[in-house]
């Protein structure tokens, strides 16, 4: 049964998904999708390969750029404008930059640090 998931085993014993879960946890079982979990989207200057975050180059340029225009003196609108003018990208392609989006991109940067 190894690699088999939890619905499938469930469906094959006749018990529900969470008595299978509670069961491989009772025996010490790891089960294969333990681990960090992403909720939500994939944050701006990372992305997602085979299940792991990895940084996006592109994007943590973009960021290095904004930290670095932002310690020079420029406000979250004049990053904002300077985003939507220059053509940058948001992650989803789609609509522009906003204020509290760059604020988040910002202070999770130095939250790393």
């Amino acid at each position: 049964m190894e690699g088999a998931n939890l619905a499938y085993i469930a469906d094959l014993a006749g018990v529900s998904k969470t008595t299978v879960k509670d069961r491989v946890k009772s025996f010490g079982l790891k089960r294969q999708d333990d681990g960090p979990r992403l909720r939500g989207q994939v944050p701006y200057g990372w992305r997602l390969v085979k299940g792991k975050l990895v940084e996006h180059q592109g994007e943590q340029n973009i960021i290095t750029q904004m930290a670095a225009r932002r310690a020079d003196g420029a406000s979250y609108g004049g990053l904002v404008d300077w985003l939507n003018g220059d053509g940058v990208k948001t992650k989803n392609g789609v609509g522009k930059w906003d204020r509290p989006t760059v604020y988040k991109i910002l202070k999770r940067r130095l939250a790393a640090r």
